[in-house]
């Protein structure tokens, strides 16, 4: 029990800070009562308005009715105030209450009232009220009703017996007490742990009716074939009878049943129905049940009799093809069978030696051609032929003849006839100096050309009828005001330190480089040439003195110092006699009089506003007194021990990184964008940041791409426009026209490619023309800096797929595109790049034999890449603005047949309809003819092919892996 023995006004504030402060403790909880009213006696001047962010009201009606209490405190003597720390037990909470001048209360310490009140004050005479033994009360006097009795916060009084916050029912520990809901009965704990007296319980939990039940099965066994059960407080377990049901976790089993052990093991497996393929092990997978076909190595058997050394890779077997070369130029090379066949070939032959040209079978079968002539004209090379390279220009070093008569010395350097420039230096600079057919000439130059005389002080030297003159002098200044400047002739800029004056007494200098003076102040006396002052020194580089001190303590004379002397005449004006709680008294008859009291009311509510004569307004602060900031953007708004209204923030928060979550006062959260560096999720941008609340980098790709509208493979005979000379050989050319033998080989195109007609117009066009118009496969360009029209550039070749928006019609301008990651290296640096690439006359050319690309074969849905060696493109284009806006082009190369015929091979069957794997790969087998000698091996190893496209502008965004 905790005694309070005090003034009626005091009390009843303290008892209603108590309820307020039970209002706080409670924040925004919801309660049973929390509909309940305030019922506060009418002649209590207390204000009841809570700011609407303080939370929900927590009902009074726990506690005794709050007293009444007079409208002043002058009304009621405060006789005692009386709470030892004796009384209270170490680790109880603070009880906080709080009158109008923000007293506060704490249990753990003795509190001092102050008991002086104005002269109308009268003392009140109060019995002391006896103790009830209680720690959970407070007994107190009320003036008019005797004494009384509050519960303090935090504790609950049922049949008499104090219980704190949390402290379970000593008979059912599912029942507590909890202030918050109830003060007189105990709360139930649903959910919460309890001790369950069942035998073999492993622990109980609350039930919403108060009950404590078993929170697990009792004697629950680890393993679904073995029982367990309660004998004599204790588990015990056994085994389930062989072949009981249970629910097993391998999923590759149908059936599963105990084992007698305690094991549930499968009985009957799923079956897996073999794929016939060797190259495969059939499986099951016990966590899915799914049937699996788990690709392994070893030897296999690929059926083609064409192929050597079968084997397994990736689930498919492959082979390598028969080696049926006879090393015969003038044969092909066939397989059929499993057997070799060397039909008689004529026309264009390799013979393997550079050296001649034009090389053809004759009717004999041999490869036979003209000798190549090799002359560049050039005197500084020697001429030679290899037959393994070809013509050989090795430069000499002979002495030669550049032709230019203002050079001496001639001779070949790197296989270039290079002379020495012949010396016409007049050593005159204002003379142009030049050499015209072998013989010197000197120019004077315009008059006002700028020149050097030779003198260091002339500043602005010209020329002057082929001579140098000096106009004006040099400009010593080396911007340093700590040094003298000056020029001197024959010797240039003399720089003399410059010496800083000082008559300050209170001030040291020096000079500082790039500065100039610096006056440093000194402390000491000093004298300010002032009589009326005394005490003079140095301060901050100044000379100050005191005041001297003229007063006598007389509010109504005058103070005043002349020439050192004091002198006190009357003040007929306004005075000051010390009393700060007092403005404007005046002297009368020699008397500081009058006045009126100072206003000390700073309108806040955290403060109480008194004044001390000594020091004048005091604005004490009332911590902990509820208050309103005015601001949604807080909650459960207080003042605190410095008089400021504050509240815990509001969160505002829209989860969006690039926006500043703000709060206005009196609208609430609200969000602004900003531009913090972030990350987009995209490996093809650089530079992150937030703008307009969304995160972009600055993309990798150079905007816009050219992309392909359309795709298709070229066919038909060898002529311009149906392919590109791959080999840059105007006298090849592939497939000939075999009805027009005249027209043969016109513009040495090559498309060999082009023998494969049936695949193209029923498999490889078709699945082509699909993924292109559905944007599943697209190829485009990306124009590097400098980019088109300013010369040579690079051009990167890459293919992907229609990115977001999926509605864009990728046969049209402006889709956005990922690229595919085989297509770059890292990050999205381009794999395939023309580093040749230019633009003439409308007219776009790249690459050549130094330079790959890539193309997609489409099987099915299957995208398969070919790498492309000696790629070329040639394409017209039209521009706007310095951008490709349009064209069409082919893009041309050589590809490998071998790897080819061996990528078709890891195809998923079922993807060659209306067309079976070895058929495809028979007829490319039988009808494509390489014709290019990519590897420089003698023997002709690639084929040919070209595709033409049409171009549309659109944008590459990002990677589609």
């Amino acid at each position: 029990m905790k005694r309070l023995v005090l003034g009626s006004k005091v009390l009843g504030s303290i008892l209603l800070g108590s309820a307020v402060l039970a209002m706080i403790a409670c924040g925004g909880s919801t309660t049973p009562e929390k509909d309940a009213t305030i019922d506060i006696d009418a002649k209590a001047d207390v204000d009841t308005d809570v700011p609407k962010d303080a939370g929900a009201d927590t009902p009074l009606d726990r506690h005794e009715d709050i007293p009444d209490t007079p409208e002043t405190i002058e009304d009621t003597e405060i006789t005692e105030l009386d709470i030892k720390a004796d009384d209270l037990t170490p680790d109880e909470d603070l009880v906080e209450v709080r009158d109008d001048t923000s007293e506060m209360i704490e249990p753990d310490a003795d509190i001092d009232v102050d008991t002086e009140v104005p002269d109308e004050t009268t003392e009140t005479d109060v019995e002391e009220c006896p103790e009830d033994d209680l720690e959970c009360t407070v007994v107190y006097q009320d003036p008019d009703e005797g004494c009384k009795t509050v519960l303090l916060m935090g504790w609950c009084l049922i049949d008499g017996v104090c219980y704190q916050d949390g402290e379970v029912d000593p008979e059912n520990d599912c029942m507590a007490c909890n202030p918050s809901w109830a003060i007189e009965e105990f709360v139930i704990r649903a959910g919460e742990e309890c001790n369950d007296p069942t035998p073999c319980s492993t622990g109980g939990i609350c039930t919403l009716d108060g009950q404590c039940v078993t929170a697990e099965p009792i004697c629950k066994p680890a393993l679904q074939c073995v029982r367990g059960r309660c004998v004599n407080g204790a588990c015990q377990y056994s085994n389930l009878p062989k072949d009981s049901e249970c629910q097993g976790y391998n999923k590759c089993y149908n059936i599963h049943r105990c084992d007698g052990r305690g094991i549930c093991e499968g009985v009957s497996p799923k079956w897996c129905p073999d794929d016939n393929n060797p190259c495969t092990t059939d499986a099951c997978d016990p966590i899915s049940g799914e049937c699996l076909y788990v690709p392994r190595t070893g030897t296999c058997d690929d059926k083609d009799p064409c192929t050597d050394n079968d084997r397994c890779e990736n689930g498919v077997c492959i082979g390598d093809l028969k080696d049926c070369s006879d090393g015969d130029p003038c044969t092909l090379d066939l397989c059929e069978q499993g057997v070799c066949r060397n039909v008689p070939h004529f026309g264009f032959c390799d013979d393997g030696n550079k050296c001649t040209k034009n090389t053809v079978c004759d009717s004999a079968g041999q490869c036979v051609g003209e000798a190549v002539l090799c002359n560049d004209d050039n005197v500084c090379t020697n001429d030679s032929c290899l037959p393994e390279v070809g013509c050989v220009f090795t430069p000499n070093n002979n002495s030669c003849n550049d032709q230019d008569p203002c050079t001496e010395n001639d001779r070949c350097v790197e296989g270039v006839c290079v002379g020495t420039p012949k010396d016409c230096d007049d050593g005159d600079s204002c003379t142009r100096d030049v050499c015209e057919s072998g013989m010197c000439r000197h120019f004077a130059l315009p008059n006002g050309t700028p020149c050097d005389d030779g003198n260091e002080c002339t500043l602005v030297d010209k020329c002057q009828s082929g001579r140098c003159v000096g106009s004006s002098w040099w400009d010593c200044d080396d911007s340093d005001p700590c040094t003298i400047d000056e020029c001197v002739d024959g010797i240039g800029c003399q720089y003399t330190p410059y010496v800083c004056e000082n008559d300050n007494p209170c001030t040291t200098v020096h000079c500082e480089s790039g500065v100039g003076c610096v006056y440093t102040p000194k402390p000491g006396p000093c004298d300010d040439n002032d009589a009326c002052t005394v005490n003079d020194r140095c301060e901050e580089g100044e000379c100050i003195g005191d005041p001297k001190d003229c007063g006598d303590g007389d509010p109504c004379t005058l103070d005043l110092c002349s020439n050192g002397v004091c002198s006190n005449p009357p003040n007929h004006g306004e005075c000051f006699d010390g009393n700060h709680c007092l403005q404007g008294k005046m002297c009368v008859d020699g008397q500081c009089v009058g006045g009126t009291p100072v206003n000390c009311e700073d309108y806040n509510e955290c403060t109480a506003d008194s004044c001390e004569p000594s020091v004048g307004c005091v604005h004490t602060p009332l911590s902990g007194k509820i208050c309103d900031d005015h601001s949604v953007c807080t909650l459960g708004d207080s003042c605190n021990d410095k008089g400021v209204c504050t509240g815990f923030p509001i969160i505002c928060d829209d989860g969006n990184y690039c926006s500043d979550n703000l709060c206005d006062p009196i609208s609430g959260c609200f969000y602004r964008p900003n531009t913090l560096m972030c990350e987009d999720y995209n490996r093809c941008t650089f530079n992150d940041q937030c703008s307009n609340y969304e995160c972009h980098g600055i993309s990798y790709f150079t905007d816009p791409i050219s992309k392909a509208a359309t795709l298709e493979f070229l066919k038909g005979p060898a002529r311009p426009g149906t392919a590109l000379d791959i080999d840059e050989n105007p006298a090849t050319c592939s497939p000939k026209i075999q009805m027009d033998p005249d027209r043969n080989c016109e513009g040495g195109v090559d498309n060999a490619f082009a023998a494969l007609a049936l695949l193209i117009d029923n498999q490889f066009g078709p699945q082509l023309l699909t993924a292109v118009n559905s944007g599943t496969l697209a190829l485009f360009f990306e124009h590097e800096q400098p980019g088109p029209g300013a010369g040579p550039y690079e051009l990167n070749l890459f293919f992907g797929q229609k990115a977001m928006p999926m509605s864009c019609d990728p046969t049209t301008a402006g889709c956005n595109y990922d690229v595919f990651g085989e297509t770059v290296i890292g990050e999205c640096a381009p794999r395939y790049t023309f580093n040749n690439a230019k633009i003439a006359n409308g007219k776009l050319t790249a690459g050549g034999k130094q330079h790959e690309a890539v193309f997609y074969l489409m099987i099915g849905t299957y995208k398969l890449p070919v790498v492309l060696k000696w790629a070329k493109i040639e394409a017209d284009v039209s521009m706007s603005g310095g951008k490709i806006t349009g064209g069409t082009g082919i893009l041309g190369g050589a590809l490998d047949k071998r790897s080819l015929l061996a990528a078709l091979n890891r195809v998923p069957s079922n993807q060659f309809y209306p067309y079976i794997k070895d058929n495809v790969r028979n007829h490319i087998n039988s009808f494509l003819v390489p014709d290019m000698d990519v590897e420089g091996t003698s023997h002709l190893d690639y084929a040919s092919i070209a595709m033409k496209f049409t171009i549309v502008s659109g944008h590459a965004v990002g990677r589609a892996d």
